[in-house]
Order: C-alpha cells, then sequence, then structure tokens
C-alpha cells in the first residue's frame, strides 16, 4: 500500500479484513519527530500547493502517529525502515520501461508544459513541492520515504 488519504480509516479497514498475526505493510512519507517549526511551515506550504496540483492534501504524518495508529488498531510488532529517496539514472529508466520511453515521456511533458497554461502552472508547483519535500536538505532531513511493516494481533 502507499498513501492514504484518511490513516484511520486505512487502519481500521486493516484490523477488519487481515486474520489475527496477519501482516500489513506500506511504502509511505513520513515525518520525523521534533521538526523546527519554520521548517514544518514550509513543508506544510509544500503540501498546500500539493493539493492545490492533484486536489487532495499531501499528509505526511510523523512516525509517532503510525506507532498510535497501531496501538489503537491492535497491530503489534511495528517496523520503520527508512529507505533511499533518490533512484539513479538505470532505476529511473527502467521504471519508464527503458530510455526510448523516457524520451517518448519527455517529448510529451514539453509539448503539453508549452501548450497550455494550466499545466505550465502545475509543473511549476510540483516543482516547488518537491524541492521542498526532496531536495532542500534543510526540509528533506525531516522527511523519510519509509517502508512500514506491522502484524495484527491475536
Amino acid at each position: 500500500m502507499a498513501y492514504f488519504l484518511d490513516h484511520t480509516r486505512a487502519f481500521k479497514e486493516f484490523n477488519r479484513v487481515l486474520k489475527p498475526n496477519g501482516h500489513v505493510a506500506f511504502n509511505e512519507l513520513m515525518l520525523k519527530p521534533n521538526i523546527p517549526e519554520k521548517k514544518l511551515d514550509k513543508i506544510l506550504e509544500a503540501a498546500d500547493m500539493f493539493e492545490e496540483i492533484a486536489g487532495y492534501k499531501l499528509n505526511i504524518p510523523l512516525i509517532s502517529e503510525y506507532q498510535n495508529w497501531c496501538t489503537k488498531y491492535d497491530f503489534k510488532d511495528f517496523q520503520v525502515q527508512f529507505v533511499k529517496n533518490k533512484l539513479n539514472i538505470r532505476e529511473m529508466f527502467q521504471l519508464v520501461g527503458g530510455f526510448k520511453n523516457f524520451l517518448k515521456i519527455m517529448k510529451i511533458m514539453l509539448y503539453l508544459y508549452r501548450k497550455s497554461p494550466i499545466i505550465k502552472k502545475k509543473f511549476k508547483l510540483q516543482s516547488k513541492v518537491k524541492w521542498i519535500v526532496f531536495q532542500n536538505r534543510s526540509t528533506a532531513k525531516y522527511i523519510k520515504p519509509t517502508i512500514f511493516l506491522a502484524r495484527k494481533g491475536d
């Protein structure tokens, strides 16, 4: 699983559908604890920009919130593993089906960027969001892509 619009509802459903001792795993962004207020404000600003692009809020919970949901919905043995947040160029090409497909995608994106003021605006906002979330060292160090694992209680 990846990205939840409503974490409480997701954990409720995990609890409902999993058998006792069943496992759940997902990949999601999580916030590290103790974020300075200015940095958190910048991250929340990025979330607002994301909402303007996608139509729904970018919700990046704290790791402690996941622990609380696990406790509330009877999940045990939860683990959080941080993963790297950048693909190398070879991995990126493989993800889109090879170099030729990558070039096709880029050509289409550039065409849309030049022809549509709405798409151009969304691309610019998206680049700001990505910069705040993944590239700006002062904020990105508090946002971590993670693999989350938990086991439903008996």
